[in-house]
């Protein structure tokens, strides 16, 4: 059996201090993101340090010894990511719906 599990991310996230806001994120490659705040990355599972990812973490966990889980992580500052996908801890966040929208159209 497979299983899609998609989640939102978390404002809170593995370092204390962010390092990149939402309009770098949308005018940078992701992969000079990488390379220029080396100390700031972690797989996306484990950047988010919110008390329902890690519900969602280990519901993810214990599906995994039944069946076959692909996990989505719906980010504000990355837009759709798995799991292992290395990030770079951001300072966006999804509450405000217009810079969501804003967001999604500069990301084409």
């Amino acid at each position: 059996m497979d299983i899609l599990v998609i989640s939102g991310c978390s404002g809170d996230k593995q370092f204390d201090e962010a390092p990149i806001g939402c309009e770098e994120l949308d005018s940078t490659s992701r992969n000079d993101v990488l390379e220029t705040y080396p100390d700031y990355v972690a797989p996306a599972a484990e950047m988010y340090t919110g008390d329902e990812h890690e519900r969602v973490r280990q519901a993810v966990a214990n599906l995994r010894s039944y069946a076959d889980v692909t996990w989505r992580i719906v980010s504000a500052g990355y837009g759709l990511v798995a799991e292992n996908e290395r990030i770079v801890a951001y300072d966006c966040t999804l509450r405000d719906i217009d810079s969501v929208r804003d967001r999604a159209q500069r990301m084409g």
